[in-house]
């Protein structure tokens, strides 16, 4: 098994690099269907070490989407504020969710704990994804066009890229 314990005798969860390295290489798609993997752990305690883990890779991956997009409102809100535009202070509202991040992953209670936490992170990844698709797509657009705008070099592309622009937020404000 690749949750093997820094020692084979202490049943605790420290895990070592390796096995988290291990994780981390499961694709997501994989990783969201940790059901088929765990069935395939020998033992209950294995079973257990293994949900506590997906549980914080899968929040691990969380974060790092939730930057991503955060990375492309900031950056729409700058283009809006150098090129002096009307501000739409777009601002991705995460959905009103409570994770798991402030919890200790230190010590673990017991195989349903984990299991809980496991399926409670994939279902707020899912989520996310959705949410995100579903807003970042109606502004993608319009962050191209700001994009091409501000990095506009002479007078006509900067002509073509403001009409595309007013185009991309007549469609946006429908």
């Amino acid at each position: 098994s690749f949750l093997i314990a820094n020692s084979n005798s202490d049943q605790s969860l420290q895990f070592d690099q390796s096995t988290i390295q291990k994780i981390r290489e499961i694709s997501t798609e994989k990783l969201l269907k940790y059901e088929q993997i765990a069935l395939a752990l020998p033992s209950e305690f294995e079973q257990t070490r293994f949900y506590y883990i997906v549980a914080y890779e899968i929040e691990r991956r969380i974060k790092k989407i939730d930057k991503s997009f955060n990375h492309y409102v900031i950056k729409i809100n700058e283009y809006e504020h150098e090129l002096n535009l009307y501000k739409h202070n777009i601002k991705i509202g995460l959905p009103s969710l409570h994770l798991i991040f402030e919890q200790n992953y230190s010590s673990i209670e017991n195989y349903h704990q984990s299991k809980k936490k496991a399926k409670f992170a994939a279902s707020i990844y899912k989520e996310r994804i959705i949410y995100y698709s579903n807003y970042f797509n109606d502004y993608k657009k319009y962050y191209n066009a700001l994009k091409k705008l501000y990095y506009s070099t002479d007078v006509d592309e900067f002509n073509q890229s403001l009409k595309y622009y007013y185009l991309t937020v007549k469609n946006i404000n429908k």
